[in-house]
Protein backbone atom coordinates (compact mmCIF):
# COMPACT_ATOMS: atom_id res chain seq x y z
CA UNK A 1 0.00 0.00 0.00
CA UNK A 2 2.76 2.41 0.89
CA UNK A 3 4.69 2.08 -2.41
CA UNK A 4 1.63 2.85 -4.56
CA UNK A 5 0.34 5.69 -2.36
CA UNK A 6 3.83 7.06 -1.81
CA UNK A 7 4.66 7.07 -5.51
CA UNK A 8 1.42 8.90 -6.30
CA UNK A 9 2.02 11.40 -3.50
CA UNK A 10 5.56 12.07 -4.72
CA UNK A 11 4.14 12.86 -8.15
CA UNK A 12 1.71 15.40 -6.74
CA UNK A 13 -1.42 13.46 -5.81
CA UNK A 14 -3.18 14.35 -2.61
CA UNK A 15 -3.29 11.61 -0.01
CA UNK A 16 -6.90 10.66 0.51
CA UNK A 17 -9.29 7.77 0.85
CA UNK A 18 -9.50 7.08 -2.87
CA UNK A 19 -5.73 6.93 -3.27
CA UNK A 20 -5.36 4.59 -0.32
CA UNK A 21 -8.18 2.35 -1.56
CA UNK A 22 -6.67 2.41 -5.06
CA UNK A 23 -3.44 1.03 -3.64
CA UNK A 24 -5.24 -1.90 -1.98
CA UNK A 25 -5.73 -4.13 -5.07
CA UNK A 26 -2.10 -3.81 -6.13
CA UNK A 27 -0.93 -4.45 -2.57
CA UNK A 28 -3.27 -7.43 -2.13
CA UNK A 29 -2.04 -8.98 -5.37
CA UNK A 30 1.60 -8.55 -4.28
CA UNK A 31 0.80 -10.07 -0.89
CA UNK A 32 -0.81 -13.04 -2.68
CA UNK A 33 2.41 -13.57 -4.65
CA UNK A 34 4.47 -13.55 -1.48
CA UNK A 35 2.03 -15.90 0.25
CA UNK A 36 1.78 -18.50 -2.52
CA UNK A 37 5.56 -18.54 -2.93
CA UNK A 38 5.85 -19.78 0.66
CA UNK A 39 3.58 -22.80 0.10
CA UNK A 40 6.13 -25.07 -1.63
CA UNK A 41 8.49 -24.56 1.34
CA UNK A 42 5.95 -25.32 4.05
CA UNK A 43 7.48 -28.67 5.10
CA UNK A 44 11.14 -27.57 5.13
CA UNK A 45 10.19 -24.33 6.88
CA UNK A 46 8.29 -26.22 9.57
CA UNK A 47 11.15 -28.69 9.99
CA UNK A 48 13.68 -25.90 10.41
CA UNK A 49 11.53 -23.94 12.85
CA UNK A 50 10.57 -21.11 10.48
CA UNK A 51 7.13 -19.88 11.49
CA UNK A 52 5.89 -18.53 8.16
CA UNK A 53 2.18 -17.85 7.78
CA UNK A 54 1.57 -21.09 5.84
CA UNK A 55 3.34 -23.06 8.57
CA UNK A 56 1.25 -21.36 11.26
CA UNK A 57 -2.19 -21.65 9.60
CA UNK A 58 -1.71 -24.73 7.40
CA UNK A 59 -2.75 -25.22 3.80
CA UNK A 60 -6.47 -24.62 4.32
CA UNK A 61 -5.83 -21.42 6.26
CA UNK A 62 -3.33 -20.25 3.66
CA UNK A 63 -5.87 -20.89 0.91
CA UNK A 64 -8.44 -18.83 2.81
CA UNK A 65 -6.03 -15.92 3.29
CA UNK A 66 -5.05 -16.14 -0.39
CA UNK A 67 -8.69 -16.02 -1.52
CA UNK A 68 -9.43 -13.17 0.90
CA UNK A 69 -6.60 -11.10 -0.57
CA UNK A 70 -8.07 -11.44 -4.05
CA UNK A 71 -11.58 -10.71 -2.83
CA UNK A 72 -10.30 -7.59 -1.06
CA UNK A 73 -8.81 -6.41 -4.35
CA UNK A 74 -12.17 -6.83 -6.11
CA UNK A 75 -14.05 -5.09 -3.30
CA UNK A 76 -11.64 -2.14 -3.48
CA UNK A 77 -12.19 -1.84 -7.24
CA UNK A 78 -15.96 -2.03 -6.74
CA UNK A 79 -15.76 0.71 -4.10
CA UNK A 80 -13.73 2.95 -6.39
CA UNK A 81 -16.18 2.35 -9.22
CA UNK A 82 -19.17 3.28 -7.06
CA UNK A 83 -17.28 6.34 -5.79
CA UNK A 84 -16.69 7.45 -9.38
CA UNK A 85 -12.91 7.14 -9.17
CA UNK A 86 -12.89 4.36 -11.77
CA UNK A 87 -15.08 3.86 -14.86
CA UNK A 88 -18.11 1.56 -14.69
CA UNK A 89 -16.30 -1.20 -16.60
CA UNK A 90 -13.37 -1.28 -14.16
CA UNK A 91 -14.54 -4.32 -12.11
CA UNK A 92 -14.83 -6.55 -15.19
CA UNK A 93 -11.21 -7.73 -15.29
CA UNK A 94 -10.64 -8.09 -11.52
CA UNK A 95 -13.83 -10.16 -11.25
CA UNK A 96 -12.77 -12.30 -14.23
CA UNK A 97 -9.37 -12.83 -12.62
CA UNK A 98 -11.11 -14.50 -9.67
CA UNK A 99 -11.47 -17.60 -11.85
CA UNK A 100 -7.68 -17.90 -11.99
CA UNK A 101 -7.62 -17.29 -8.25
CA UNK A 102 -10.08 -20.12 -7.62
CA UNK A 103 -7.80 -22.64 -9.31
CA UNK A 104 -4.78 -21.39 -7.41
CA UNK A 105 -6.73 -21.61 -4.15
CA UNK A 106 -7.45 -25.28 -4.82
CA UNK A 107 -3.78 -25.88 -5.62
CA UNK A 108 -2.79 -24.34 -2.29
CA UNK A 109 -5.18 -26.65 -0.46
CA UNK A 110 -3.58 -29.66 -2.13
CA UNK A 111 -0.10 -28.42 -1.28
CA UNK A 112 3.13 -29.34 -2.98
CA UNK A 113 2.14 -32.95 -3.72
CA UNK A 114 1.29 -31.85 -7.26
CA UNK A 115 4.31 -29.74 -8.20
CA UNK A 116 3.05 -28.95 -11.69
CA UNK A 117 -0.27 -27.66 -10.35
CA UNK A 118 1.54 -25.54 -7.75
CA UNK A 119 3.84 -24.10 -10.41
CA UNK A 120 0.81 -23.12 -12.51
CA UNK A 121 -0.83 -21.60 -9.44
CA UNK A 122 2.21 -19.45 -8.77
CA UNK A 123 2.37 -18.41 -12.42
CA UNK A 124 -1.33 -17.54 -12.46
CA UNK A 125 -0.88 -15.44 -9.31
CA UNK A 126 1.85 -13.50 -11.09
CA UNK A 127 -0.45 -13.10 -14.09
CA UNK A 128 -3.31 -11.85 -11.91
CA UNK A 129 -1.06 -9.17 -10.44
CA UNK A 130 0.26 -8.12 -13.83
CA UNK A 131 -3.08 -8.10 -15.63
CA UNK A 132 -4.95 -6.51 -12.75
CA UNK A 133 -2.41 -3.75 -12.23
CA UNK A 134 -2.20 -2.96 -15.93
CA UNK A 135 -6.00 -2.92 -16.13
CA UNK A 136 -6.21 -0.41 -13.28
CA UNK A 137 -3.71 1.80 -15.11
CA UNK A 138 -5.81 1.59 -18.28
CA UNK A 139 -8.93 2.52 -16.31
CA UNK A 140 -7.25 5.57 -14.78
CA UNK A 141 -5.89 6.66 -18.17
CA UNK A 142 -9.35 6.23 -19.67
CA UNK A 143 -10.81 8.55 -17.05
CA UNK A 144 -8.06 11.10 -17.68
CA UNK A 145 -8.53 11.02 -21.42
CA UNK A 146 -12.32 11.13 -21.23
CA UNK A 147 -12.18 14.11 -18.84
CA UNK A 148 -9.83 15.95 -21.20
CA UNK A 149 -12.10 15.37 -24.20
Amino acid sequence: MIPVSGAAWLQGAALGTELLVFSLPVSAWVAAILLINEVPDIRPDAASGKRTLPVRVGLDGTAMVYAALHLAAVVAVLYLTVAGALPLFAPVVPVALLFMTARATLAIRRGITDRDRMRRAIESTLAVHTLGSLWLCVCVLFLQWSAAA
